[in-house]
């Protein structure tokens, strides 16, 4: 089984253990880098990635709506806290519709992403961030469905 298929079979497991909340990035996150998906998308929400009530991360995701019969596209972003950036850690965020996935998944310091799917159907977001290489307690998760 390859990383993407590894990938996505944890995001179906994760999609039946999802419980999170959804709440806006706190002001000392501000100054955290969050990536960006490019010109013409909007943030359109953030989930919080907790790990009991301690947030050590966030999903965002945007939206990028075009003026023509042309399906809109989605896009995501997956973010550690303040207290979690800079500590090299695996990061991962995918974006699913109809017609596809796109999916990043690796060691980063600061986000992963951003991933981009045409909205099509229903379409979910999930991001995630591994505190535990050894334990599967230490994969904390976020979802939204579009």
């Amino acid at each position: 089984m390859n990383l993407r298929q590894r990938l996505v079979a944890v995001a179906i497991v994760g999609l039946s253990l999802a419980g999170t909340t959804a709440v806006a990035a706190s002001p000392a996150d501000a100054a955290v880098p969050q990536g960006s998906c490019g010109s013409g998308y909007h943030l359109k929400g953030t989930k919080t990635i907790k790990s009991g009530r301690t947030v050590i991360g966030y999903l965002r995701w945007y939206m990028k709506v075009y003026r023509t019969d042309s399906p809109s596209r989605l896009c995501a972003i997956t973010s550690p806290a303040k207290n979690y950036v800079g500590k090299t850690r695996k990061i991962g965020v995918m974006v699913s519709s109809q017609d596809g996935s796109d999916v990043e998944y690796a060691n980063f310091k600061y986000y992963a992403g951003p991933v981009r799917v045409l909205i099509t159907g229903g379409s979910s977001a999930y991001g995630f961030i591994v505190l535990k290489s050894d334990s599967r307690n230490g994969v904390h998760r976020a979802i939204v469905n579009i």
